[in-house]
């Protein structure tokens, strides 16, 4: 859960996206299929508590299991793990 540049400029290939500013994020969380465990990460700054945030909205609206990802894409990058930029 990403603003769009930030996923543009480096994501885990077949990642979606789900835009933390889009008005519509309660109905994109609700959309998300309930058989299915989530990542979410937060890119920039992890002080700013995005994924924290994301992860309390998906809570809240009976997403099914959010997982936070320690470190974020920053961490991947870091590692030389391939990121996807489509």
């Amino acid at each position: 859960m990403r603003i769009s540049g930030e996923f543009i400029r480096g994501h885990i290939a077949g990642a979606v996206n789900i835009n933390t500013h889009d008005p519509a994020l309660p109905q994109n969380v609700i959309a998300l299929d309930g058989d299915k465990t989530y990542i979410v990460d937060c890119a920039i700054n992890p002080r700013q508590k995005r994924g924290d945030q994301s992860i309390n909205v998906m809570t809240k609206l009976r997403s099914p299991n959010p997982l936070r990802m320690n470190g974020g894409i920053i961490a991947l990058k870091r590692a030389g793990l391939p990121l996807d930029n489509r």
